[in-house]
């Protein structure tokens, strides 16, 4: 027995018993009153009905599902490649199912009323209808890949029968929570009746008790000190407890009597500031003034014991959370006259327990896996979220190490060491990890692990959230790819804040000349002049950078070496979470060579501006501006012009004629004009201009206005019809003709040389057609004297000869100079010779033949000339010698036989020598006349020779021109269809660059889908933490900063688009000014396939002319005959010798009849000197023969010419 027992008496002992009654029947009254308090009407055990997990989770369908079902919906209709399509088609089946299966245990679930009403009519309705469009016309249009139409269907009916549905949601929550309401009241009102009884029958338990104690009094009175001794050891115990823990004490009126240190310190308040204040003061004014605070302190001054969690606050408003008990002190009397507060701070506990709650909450409503572990990382807590996506379930779980759950590749034992280390340190962790699932599926997740604190910033719990991210990664990676795409093409730069390069890619480098190290931490500074570097302007420009805003155009940079580079790109602002930007990237690309090309540009159109006439209209023709060039050609003052129509400028006839207006019709729908236009000046004067007509598009791509640029071509249009009258003539000449440029290339040919190349083509080592742009070295194989002769035009005119295989070229080259005098290149005009040189070599070698017979002549009669002399002498002892057969021989052989018989029969000779003195003086003239007609007959044929040259030269030049022309139009057809080709292939890569612009505008539209579908489950999230109060407040903000990101990257993926679009337009423009261009060339071609026609007619007429130069070679064969005819006389000649011979043997028959009766041998030589021809006769020069030529085809002989008649019948002779 405690030694404290036996120092009580009897009587206190037996007053002990009833004291315990007494306290027992107190407690059973509190816990009565507490019980009753509690399951009242809007107490909170009603509070935990209404607002229990077990009613609404197991009854209502959750949001979630419907948010699910329509996000997949959405993603679906957004999807892009087959893998995207199948993968989106089996989350909206899962999906589909687990509403159903929902939806199935709702209508289950419901008791009779208008709940369930709501549910079976336009709740089942409205979804019905739903999953009827996505079955038979979304599916339907996804697997078809109809984009347009899915998205169409997502943005349109679905997501306003997915507004009904939530609508309906909502109404049915409504009436269920109003009718658990009810129910919650009716079920408080039966407990509260019950416990009434309850107390009722406990209130007589502790009355009979009492009885009995009064019945032991007596006994225990003996024991009075014993309880005396105990109640100091209570006092000492209280006084322990104060010393430990908050104390306070009140009046029954709530005022305050004393409180120990450990309340004011917890309260922030000094004695003086709560002695005598009511306990209000600590409590919160909503309760203060609440009817359930005036009952507390009702049930106080009833002696009641109260225990109770609630909130106070402390000095200056802090919240503090209190876990107490009251305790009324009783008198004597029984009667209570304070009250005793026992207190303890929880405020830590209650933030971590509603942290918990409030995390649990936010957790169950999210798709993230959620686990939540103890200081120590033991898991208390795991979200479905955390079942979906690893397999394991809560049980699995509960207990373990969240470490136990990374079991992928990337989470070995040191990076479960680094994260724990950076847990220790009290800093949050975060990663993206590759794991594996409990099925072992690989799968990628964010993992951000969270300490929670308390408010002396000690961790008390961690939170864990994954997401996964594996379908981002998987866009992540294809987007790195891209950037890395971006980076090897486009040179790129980040840039701090404050300007510090951070870091470079390989192309920026080497596009500045510098090395990474040189340049990093370097300010930007360093790539412009120093000028610009300290203007107001550069400062301006990163003050706009660090308001984040986008800045793109070209820029003038300094490469190392100072050495100036024009860059294009955009420097593009980084913003974090906040909206603060955090550091620059730029992208620019190197267009230094395109800048210098555009100013080049430029500056040529300026001189343009200063060189040609311009002129500006609006579409309805009215005239805007025009520049001094314009009014100049025209003969104008701008104030005579401007405002009138363009009509005025063109003839009368043509402005109200239909091809005008249609002119204006199609520069009005943007078709660009170029051409050669004629227009009426001032006064009426004619006037040709070379113009082009260009329409100015707006930025809509239409036309606003249209712009002419054009140059007075009056004179140069006057000899341009000259230039192509002389062209024709060339064309059409019969002979051949060429030019050669001072490149020597041959850039025209006429038909006539074509002809004539055909000819001898097989000479020559390039086929005749395909002459023009080929060398003049084709011609010659050593051609370094001709390029040096045709090189300068002082060498020129010039005449040469050349050979081509068994052909020989005459060559007669001249200078060609243009209007400045200066030279261009040389013409050639050329013809075969061949012919006429056999010709000419035929009559050097007849000529040389006759000049032989000549000498041989000469070399005859000299002999006959000695022995001639003898006889003269009176010497007829000389004898000639022997001269052969022909005539002069048989003449030479007579006279040596008349010599013999002169000598004896001289005085015969003497009457008959008169007679032979005539003859031989007829035969020497016949002799003379026929070397005349032969020499005459010989130029006659030379000069018919030289003029079939001509006319041959002149013939083959003119096929020649022909021929040149031709090629030169085919050359002028194939550029154009090769310019045809090139606009074709850039009609290609405009198309090619469109569909590019079309899959950038449809990127750009799935990621706008993103952003609206993130914004639209962070709306959902918004209004489940709005239905979730104050413990959901925190997870609204955090919904809210979602949602705005969420606008701001739809709004930035609009703008995006629509400069897309834009650029899609532009491209379109381009694509149909490629397409006229390419019409345009095709109809050029037309016209030079035309032209091409045109010259080869002309090469056929050269051809005609040709044949004509045969008949005239047929005549020079007929002269030929003529000189056949030449040796026909030279024939007659040797008869008339005959006939000589004859006369002499006469002679000699008279010399027979004869004696000579004597004589001196004087007197003979002196007969004989008057037989001979004079020999002072000159001799005949050489004439061309047509004289005799000409009498031989009138039938009349040569020698009745010369002799005068036949009256002396020495013709007949």
């Amino acid at each position: 027995m405690p030694s404290f027992l036996k120092r009580i008496s009897d009587r206190e002992k037996l007053l002990s018993p009833l004291v315990l009654c007494v306290l027992a029947l107190a407690i059973i009254g509190w816990l009565s009153m507490v019980t009753i308090d509690r399951v009242k009407v809007g107490g909170p055990i009603d509070a935990e009905i209404i607002n229990g997990k077990d009613l609404m989770s197991d009854v209502l369908p959750p949001p979630l599902y419907l948010v699910e079902t329509h996000l997949s919906v959405q993603e679906l209709a957004g999807a892009g490649d087959q893998t995207q399509v199948d993968r989106f088609l089996d989350k909206y089946t899962v999906l589909k199912k687990e509403y159903d299966e929902r939806q199935a245990y709702w209508l289950k679930t419901l008791p009779p009323g208008a709940a369930r009403d709501m549910v079976t009519g336009p709740l089942n309705k409205s979804a019905t209808a739903y999953f009827d469009i996505c079955e038979k016309q979304l599916l339907p249009a996804v697997k078809k890949k109809d984009v347009e139409t899915a998205h169409e269907l997502a943005n349109g009916v679905l997501r306003e029968k997915y507004a009904q549905q939530r609508a309906v949601v909502d109404q049915v929550v409504a009436l269920m929570t109003a009718d658990n309401e009810a129910k919650s009241k009716e079920a408080a009102e039966s407990v509260q009746k019950n416990n009434r009884i309850m107390y009722a029958v406990l209130a007589i338990v502790p009355l009979i008790a009492g009885i009995l104690a009064v019945l032991i009094v007596r006994k225990v009175t003996g024991k009075t000190n014993a309880a005396l001794e105990l109640a100091a050891e209570h006092a000492r115990l209280v006084d322990g407890i104060s010393r430990s823990q908050p104390v306070v004490e009140f009046a029954l009126d709530g005022t305050v009597l004393k409180a120990n240190d450990q309340f004011l310190a917890m309260m922030g308040y000094s004695h003086a500031e709560v002695s005598g204040r009511h306990h209000s003061l600590f409590v919160p004014a909503a309760q203060s003034s609440a009817h359930e605070y005036k009952d507390f302190w009702a049930a106080l001054n009833r002696g009641e014991f109260q225990s109770v969690e609630r909130q106070l606050v402390a000095k200056g408003g802090r919240e503090v959370w209190i876990q107490a008990t009251y305790n009324p002190i009783l008198d004597k009397a029984g009667k209570p006259f304070k009250v005793v507060k026992f207190a303890k701070d929880i405020t830590e506990q209650y933030k971590l327990r509603e942290m918990t709650k409030t995390l649990s909450l936010v957790a169950n409503e999210t798709d993230n896996s959620v686990i939540i572990t103890d200081v120590k990382g033991s898991i208390e807590y795991v979200n479905p979220g955390f079942t979906k996506l690893t397999g394991y379930s809560l049980e699995d779980a509960r207990g373990k190490k969240p470490g136990h759950f990374l079991q992928g590749p990337m989470t070995d034992a040191k990076t479960k060491l680094r994260i724990r280390a950076k847990l220790d340190s009290g800093k949050p962790f975060y990663e993206e990890i590759l794991n594996y699932k409990k099925n072992g599926e690989v799968y990628w997740t964010s993992v951000a692990i969270n300490p929670i604190f308390d408010d002396k910033k000690n961790v008390v719990k961690f939170i864990s959230v994954q997401a996964n991210i594996t379908d981002v990664k998987v866009q992540q990676l294809e987007f790195n790819s891209r950037l890395e795409a971006i980076s090897r093409s486009m040179a790129f730069v980040e840039l701090g804040t404050d300007g510090r390069i951070l870091s470079a890619n390989e192309n920026f480098c080497k596009t500045m000349g510098y090395t990474l190290n040189e340049i990093k931490g370097q300010h930007h500074r360093m790539f412009v002049d120093a000028d610009y570097a300290n203007s107001a302007e550069y400062r301006t420009f990163w003050e706009k950078l660090n308001r984040g805003e986008f800045e793109i155009s070209s820029y003038k940079r300094l490469a190392k070496g100072g050495r100036e580079v024009w860059l294009h790109g955009s420097y593009n602002p980084i913003l974090d979470f906040e909206g603060k930007v955090v550091k620059i990237i730029k992208y620019v690309s190197d267009h230094t060579a395109a800048v210098v090309r555009n100013a080049d540009i430029e500056g040529q159109l300026a001189a343009i501006s200063r060189a040609q006439a311009i002129i500006e209209f609006r579409l309805d023709g009215t005239i805007v501006a025009a520049n001094e060039n314009f009014l100049s050609v025209t003969g104008y003052r701008l104030d005579e012009v401007q405002s009138r129509n363009h009509s005025m400028l063109v003839d009368p006839a043509f402005a109200a004629g239909h091809e005008y207006r249609e002119f204006w019709a199609r520069l009005c729908r943007g078709e660009h004009f170029a051409a050669e236009f004629k227009r009426v000046g001032k006064g009426g004067k004619e006037v040709w201009l070379q113009a082009s007509y260009n329409p100015i598009l707006d930025l809509n791509g239409k036309p606003y206005k249209v712009v002419k640029y054009a140059t007075d071509i009056t004179a140069a249009k006057a000899m341009q019809l000259d230039g192509a009258r002389t062209k024709s003539m060339l064309d059409s000449a019969p002979i051949n003709v060429m030019f050669a440029d001072r490149e020597f290339k041959i850039r025209y040919a006429n038909a006539a040389t074509f002809q004539t190349l055909r000819t001898v083509e097989k000479y020559i080592p390039i086929k005749a057609d395909n002459l023009l742009g080929q060398s003049i070295d084709v011609f010659h194989k050593r051609p370094e004297h001709q390029r040096q002769m045709i090189g300068d035009a002082k060498n020129l005119p010039h005449t040469a000869k050349i050979p081509l295989g068994p052909e020989t070229l005459e060559l007669n080259i001249a200078p060609v100079f243009d209007h400045t005098r200066t030279y261009i290149g040389a013409m050639v005009t050329w013809s075969i010779i061949t012919e006429k040189l056999a010709m000419e070599k035929q009559i050097k070698e007849a000529t040389e033949k006759e000049k032989a017979q000549a000498e041989e002549l000469r070399t005859k009669i000299a002999a006959i000339q000695v022995s001639v002399d003898a006889l003269a002498a009176g010497d007829f002892t000389q004898t000639i010698p022997d001269l052969g057969s022909d005539v002069v021989g048989s003449m030479a052989a007579a006279l040596n036989k008349a010599v013999v018989t002169v000598r004896t029969t001289l005085e015969g000779v003497r009457d008959v020598s008169e007679q032979l003195n005539d003859a031989s003086t007829q035969l020497a003239a016949a002799s003379e006349e026929i070397s005349s007609g032969a020499q005459e007959q010989a130029s006659s044929l030379e000069e018919t020779a030289s003029t079939l040259e001509e006319i041959t030269a002149t013939v083959r030049q003119n096929s020649d021109s022909a021929q040149q022309a031709r090629q030169l139009a085919s050359g002028s057809r194939d550029v154009a269809e090769k310019g045809g080709q090139v606009v074709g292939n850039a009609v290609s890569a405009m198309d090619a660059i469109n569909q590019s612009s079309k899959k950038i505008a449809e990127i750009i539209t799935a990621i706008d889908e993103i952003a609206f579908q993130t914004n639209l489950l962070a709306l959902n999230a918004a209004v489940e933490a709005a239905r979730a109060g104050e413990q959901g407040r925190g997870f609204a903000v955090v919904a809210a900063e979602v949602r705005n990101l969420a606008q701001r990257s739809a709004t930035a993926a609009k703008e995006i688009k629509a400069l897309i679009q834009d650029s899609v337009k532009k491209v379109d423009a381009g694509t149909d000014l490629v397409n006229k261009s390419g019409a345009t060339l095709t109809e050029i071609v037309t016209s030079v396939k035309r032209v091409t026609d045109i010259v080869t007619e002309i090469a056929a007429a050269s051809r005609e002319q040709s044949t004509g130069i045969d008949q005239v070679n047929k005549a020079v064969t007929q002269m030929d005959s003529v000189t056949q005819r030449n040796a026909s006389q030279t024939e007659e000649m040797s008869a008339t010798a005959q006939a000589l011979n004859d006369q002499a043997a006469q002679l000699n028959d008279l010399v027979r009849r004869f004696k000579l009766s004597g004589g001196t041998p004087a007197a003979a030589a002196q007969l004989v000197k008057v037989g001979r021809p004079a020999p002072s006769r000159p001799k005949a020069k050489p004439r061309p023969v047509a004289a005799a030529a000409k009498a031989a085809r009138n039938g009349v002989h040569e020698l009745d010419q010369l002799g005068g008649g036949g009256d002396d019948g020495f013709t007949e002779f």
